[in-house]
Order: C-alpha cells, then structure tokens, then sequence
C-alpha cells in the first residue's frame, strides 16, 4: 500500500480566514482514496508561511519532509501531495525544480492536485515532468513578483500622500492614541490616562528625575502600566527601558517613520512624516529632554535621603566608579538611644583590596566641591563652550547648504533620465544609472535629515546655556545652605552631568579633580588636614582656601 503525505501551504493570515485551507485538504483526501493511496496521519501544514521567500523551506514543515526525507524516515515509493507546483516554491525555476529533483531522487513522488499529474522521474516523463514543473514554478514566480511589487508600490503611494495630506493609512499608532473611522475619514484620537502619564514622565525629567526615580514613582502611583499593542497583557510593574524609550521617540512631538523590509530586515522607508500623529509634548521639551540622554551617566542614588548631585561622575583615581551607600548607626545620648544615618562613598575595588581607597563621608566631599564649584565663572566656561557651539553651528549650516544643493544636482539629473527614458526606452545603461541616482538620492536626503536635527538640537542646546549658569549657582547656593531637597538635587545632578565629565577622588589623599565635559580640569582640591575640614582650590586663573561648609557627617532623612 502507497503511503501518501499531505503539504498544504497559505502564505497569509488573510488566506487562513477563506477557503483555501478546506480546500486543499479535501482535495488531497479525495486524490489519496481515487488512487488508492493510505493518507499519513503525519501531516505537514505551512499556514501562513510565505514561498516566495523562501520561509517554508528554511524553517517551516516543508524543511522537516525534507529532513525526514534525507534521515530515511519516509518510506522510499511515498507520495507528496500538493495542490500545485507553486506551493513548494515560488522562489524561481531554479529553487523550485531542485526541491522537486532532490525528493524524486530519494524515490518520493510528487502528485498535484490540481490536475491530478503525478511527478515519478521516471525515464519516459523525466523530460516532460521537470519542463511542466519548471513552468507551473515561473508562473508562480512571477505573479509573486508582480503581486509584491504592486503591494509595495501601493504602500509607497500611501506613504506620498500622507505626507503631502496628512492621510492615516495605517492603524499602527502609539499605545496612548487610536485610530477611529476608516478610509478617508480616519484620525487619532488621544487616550485619557495614556497621554497623561506621557506628560507626567516628561515634567518629571525636565524636573531633573532620573529615569529610575520616574519608574518608581509610576510603581506607587495610581497609573497602571499600559498594554503595548503587540503584547497580549499589560505588564505588572513599569519598566525603565519603556520609560527612556517614550522619553526618545519623537511620536510624542507628532513624528512617524515609516518603514519596509530589505533583505529580511525592517529599515526606515524616506524621511519621518511630521504632524502625521497628534503631538503631546512641545518640540522644545522634547529636545530639552532629548539633550539629557547626551552627556548623562549611569548610577543609582540612596533615594532616602535625598539625590547623590554627583550621580555618574564620582570616579575613583584607580579608574573605578566610586557608589554612594547608606551607612547607620546607633548612639546613647543621656539614656536616649538615637539612630543615625550617614552617606558613605566607597570604591567596590576596596572590598578585594585592588585599590587603597578607604569609605570617606559623601557630605564631606559635597561641602569642599559644592564650596569650590560656587566660585566657578560658570557663565564665562559656558561662554567659552558657547564659541564651540557657533563654530560647529556654522559648519552645520554649510554642510546643509552644500548637501541641499547637491539634492537638488541629484533631482535633476534623476529628471533627465526620466524624459530620456519616456522619449527613447529604457535600456540596461540608463536603468543603472537610474538605480545609483535612486540610492545616492536617498543617502543624501537621510544625511540632510539627520544634519537638520543636529543643528536644532544645537540650536535648542545653546539657547539655554545662560540659564544653565544662573540655575547651577542658586542650586549649588540652596545646598549649601541645606535647604535644597530632591527637586533642586535632582535637577542640579542633571545640569553638572552635561557640563561636566567626572569628579575623581584619588584614593588615600582624597584629592578631588573636576573636568568640564570635554576633558579639561577646571578644579583640584586638595585637603589641608585629614578630616577634611580645609583644603586648597586651585582653577586655571584662582587658589584659594576654603573651610568644610558641612560641620557634621550627619543628615536627616528627607
């Protein structure tokens, strides 16, 4: 008895939800019992698997026949049955006939159902069997090819007039909105409690929060974290990368990039489409926000008494991070036991004795830095890096002119090829030259984007530099004058991370050195006496002497 195998194959969810699927199997139970075949219970389905890339032979059920095949595990004199010759392969003649070779040379035939033609290799058809397969596979080629190219000139068609009229064609949108109607009168419209938390999370960090304290006051607070659209429940805590990644996705400022698949992989499809989305955050914030990404460092602070202001800059001299911990202990004053709470700065090199550097008290080394840094001209460093910023500003300026220009050589020269190719044909010359003018055109438009973004950004930068020096010395006054708490801390910690690189504390000595973010040491404090109560300032242009502001190691909780 012929035992025979059943291949169906449906490359979409949309051909899933027809017909095709009932069909096929009910023709090959038909074909199996006209011929007198024994149908396996062992089935090979490839449900929507696509052919024309080849899915179904690399990974689907159409690679473990195949295998099994190849390891003698189907009885040589079986049938295959498939509907037609384009359900194995739609890659080409060449693919296509192979497969079909590689299973008559194991002694498995191929039956079609739909014409009922079966494929044995046999001396008298061998001729005629691989001409008919060879054809059935180009046909099938290439209405994939024509189908795909018509759907990705369609997608390419939506993209145009969405973004010279806005039109949605896609209900893909951020978690915090929807799309409603259809066609035509399709529009976003904004979710309450989403949009709001997105608007929560950006004052919180133009406040000054670290991306960790933002993720922990969404864990107290009253908003759920919300159900992404590919995910089939909402998570139960918030998680840090979703927070930084809504902080960097310009959808909040109304931007969306469409994509498309090359060779397997999603890339962006031409330039993003402004005002495409509803914007819930100013460009402004967003770029404020977005600057804070630039020049912060990692690091987590003791939330229980208030913000770390050196939060990812502390650096030990062995080239180590320095971590601020909480240290406690108990006293008896008068029959009264207290508790107290200290901050403690430790190199976690020092715990396997790689580096000398023994725990120091962090309110310590806050008080002579704090004292140093409030004599800093900052608005003149500022100044300084301000010339920086017009000298890169204007480089930027004629790298956009020039590119542009070069766009515009581009547009019209891709013209030209265009009339030429409209008046005389095409050929094999002009279709290349076409091809490179296609690539070169989308190359020099992605780097005009990307110029214009940096410009901004720059733009955005130095426009509040002056503010950035008047906000560093109230803060740094407010905390010497203890009276500054989690917002001004937090805030002040943000400002120092994108205008300083470290503050390096040498081990044994404390030396204390500070680099502006390029590199360049702007202070060094060095401790006239072992507790740190004085020490000497020495900047570029000043020396000076300086008292520990900070009389006790001892904080309260915040």
């Amino acid at each position: 008895m012929t035992m025979a195998y059943s291949y169906l194959r449906l490359s979409t969810k949309i051909q899933l939800k027809g017909d095709g699927q009932r069909r096929q199997m009910e023709d090959t139970i038909e074909s199996a019992t006209k011929n007198g075949w024994t149908l396996s219970d062992q089935t090979f389905h490839d449900l929507g698997v696509s052919a024309f890339k080849g899915d179904n032979l690399l990974t689907g059920a159409l690679n473990t026949f195949l295998r099994l095949v190849e390891g003698g595990k189907i009885p040589k004199g079986s049938v295959l049955m498939v509907e037609n010759p384009d359900r194995i392969s739609r890659e080409g003649v060449t693919k296509s006939v192979t497969i079909l070779m590689t299973l008559l040379s194991a002694d498995i035939n191929v039956y079609t159902t739909a014409d009922g033609r079966m494929y044995s290799g046999q001396k008298e058809t061998a001729f005629l069997d691989l001409i008919t397969w060879g054809i059935a596979a180009e046909r099938g080629h290439d209405e994939s090819a024509r189908k795909s190219e018509r759907i990705l000139k369609a997608k390419e068609a939506q993209r145009v007039r969405a973004r010279e009229t806005g039109h949605i064609y896609s209900k893909t949108c951020p978690h915090w909105m929807e799309v409603v109607g259809e066609g035509d009168k399709r529009s976003h419209v904004l979710l309450t409690e989403p949009t709001e938390v997105i608007k929560i999370i950006f004052k919180l960090r133009l406040d000054g929060w670290g991306i960790y304290d933002i993720t922990r006051y969404l864990d107290k607070s009253e908003y759920s974290p919300h159900k992404s659209k590919n995910r089939r429940e909402a998570g139960v805590v918030w998680h840090t990368s979703t927070i930084k990644r809504w902080l960097t996705s310009r959808t909040v400022i109304g931007e969306f990039q469409p994509t498309t698949m090359l060779n397997g992989k999603r890339v962006d499809a031409g330039e993003p489409i402004r005002n495409y989305f509803p914007a819930i955050i100013s460009e402004e914030d967003f770029r404020r926000v977005r600057g804070t990404f630039k020049e912060t460092k990692q690091g987590r602070v003791p939330n229980q008494v208030g913000a770390n202001v050196f939060r990812g800059l502390l650096k030990c001299g062995c080239g180590s991070g320095l971590h601020v911990s909480i240290k406690r202990s108990k006293t008896v004053k008068k029959g009264v036991e207290k508790q107290l709470t200290y901050r403690k700065i430790e190199c976690p090199r020092s715990r396997s004795q790689l580096c000398s550097f023994k725990n120091i008290h962090y309110q310590l080394i806050e008080g002579l830095v704090m004292s140093s840094l409030r004599h800093i001209e900052w608005e003149g460093m500022l100044k300084s890096k301000e010339k920086d910023d017009d000298t890169l500003l204007e480089s930027l300026r004629k790298t956009l002119v020039e590119r542009r220009d070069y766009l515009v050589d581009v547009d019209k020269q891709m013209g030209n090829l265009i009339s030429s190719i409209a008046s005389g044909g095409i050929n094999v010359h002009l279709q290349k030259m076409l091809d490179e003018l296609t690539v070169v055109h989308a190359d020099v438009t992605l780097e005009v984007t990307e110029t214009e973004r940096t410009y901004e950004d720059l733009r955005t930068s130095k426009s509040i530099q002056k503010e950035d020096a008047l906000r560093i010395s109230e803060t740094i006054n407010l905390i010497l004058d203890q009276a500054a708490y989690g917002d001004e801390r937090l805030r002040l910690c943000t400002i120092l991370n994108q205008h300083l690189s470290k503050v390096e504390i040498a081990p044994v000595t404390y030396v204390v050195t500070v680099y502006d973010n390029k590199g360049v040491l702007i202070a060094t404090i060095t401790p006239l006496d072992d507790k740190l109560h004085f020490a000497r300032v020495v900047t570029p242009k000043l020396e000076w002497s300086i008292e520990q502001h900070f009389k006790t190691n001892r904080i309260t909780l915040q």
